[in-house]
């Protein structure tokens, strides 16, 4: 009895997995968008090259790369400062406190 429940659930699980695998439904979910991601890639590229505006060129997709990568950059430099300042901060507060003086708020 038992199992017979057990091969039947596996058969029922493996059918339904073998379901869910479908190539036209993977083509569809992620091939067009992927397709589509790099059309628009493109044609903001070739567009960018004929934008001229009085601050200069209309960026393309290479230098917003460029331009987001130096802002990561920095961003994280800037998390890095604000660690160390609160380490220094409770540095001082646990120096304070050793000394008697009372936590301020």
């Amino acid at each position: 009895m038992m199992s017979t429940l057990t091969a039947t659930i596996s058969r029922d699980f493996f059918a339904k997995v073998t379901a869910a695998i479908q190539p036209k439904k993977i083509i569809r979910e992620f091939a067009v968008p992927f397709i589509a991601l790099l059309v628009f890639l493109v044609f903001w590229s070739a567009g960018a090259r004929q934008i001229h505006t009085s601050l200069g060129v209309f960026p393309g997709p290479a230098k917003v790369w460029q331009q987001a990568q130096a802002l990561w950059q920095e961003h994280k430099e800037e998390r890095e400062k604000q660690a160390a300042f609160y380490q220094r901060l409770q540095k001082r507060i646990d120096k304070a406190i050793a000394a008697g003086k009372p936590e301020k708020k």
